[in-house]
């Protein structure tokens, strides 16, 4: 006797709303048979045909099973990922307005200093605390809006002014590296449509990844930044 084809193919029916076509039918090419087959009510298959398409069947769900698997691990890895790095955000984000609130005092000593028109020395000396507090400034204020969640928009803006941005959140490893550093003018240049936070991170990410491969670079070491305003569009390169 052998096995009634309508009952296979209901079977097979409920595997493929589960798991696809692409398995049921790789199940049944490799016994020999098509998916038209068993629309055939008179069709019934020998047990031991039967027996090689459930084989075949439980074969191709076990692999589909370790997919899914796999694929769920690394999701979860992924979530355990972006959750370190947004506790890290918040971190950093912390630190850096609980250094900016000094750096605000720092700041006005600094203008003090500078009002001393009587001590050229003491004036020069603010002047050179003041540029530095700047410059802290500058980057703790680049770290904020780099780490704070905005919903996303289109808005014109200055794709140089962002591409400093993002720079100047490596110029410490830039300047410890030694690199040769070529990039854009900080002001001027194209004007573009779209998030610049989004593109900020998106630059930012590019030149970590250029610095990366710097590093296991030997002899001259240049980064190069460049906007080049095509008769087709804006294009920015990193190189």
């Amino acid at each position: 006797p052998g096995v009634d084809g309508r009952l296979i193919a209901k079977n097979l029916d409920r595997v493929r709303r589960r798991f696809g076509d692409e398995l049921v039918d790789d199940s049944l090419a490799e016994v020999g048979l098509d998916k038209g087959a068993l629309s055939d009510p008179a069709l019934t298959l020998t047990p031991q045909l039967y027996e090689r398409l459930v084989q075949s069947l439980l074969d191709g769900l076990l692999q589909e099973i370790e997919r899914r698997g796999r694929k769920i691990e690394e999701t979860r890895e992924h979530l355990v990922q972006s959750e370190r790095l947004a506790a890290m955000g918040r971190l950093v984000t912390g630190v850096a307005h609980e250094i900016n609130n000094p750096l605000t005092g720092i700041r006005a000593d600094a203008e003090v200093l500078q009002a001393r028109d009587g001590d050229p020395e003491l004036a020069a000396i603010g002047r050179a605390i003041a540029t530095q507090v700047d410059r802290c400034s500058r980057l703790i204020h680049n770290m904020l809006a780099f780490g704070r969640q905005q919903p996303a928009q289109s808005v014109p803006f200055e794709l140089s002014r962002v591409v400093d941005r993002a720079l100047g959140l490596h110029a410490y490893s830039i300047k410890m590296d030694r690199l040769e550093l070529e990039c854009p003018a900080s002001v001027g240049g194209p004007t573009v449509m779209g998030d610049p936070g989004q593109l900020q991170q998106v630059v930012h990410n590019l030149v970590l990844n250029a610095l990366w491969a710097l590093r296991q670079a030997e002899g001259h070491r240049h980064l190069a930044v460049r906007i080049l305003d095509e008769p087709d569009g804006v294009v920015l390169e990193v190189e």
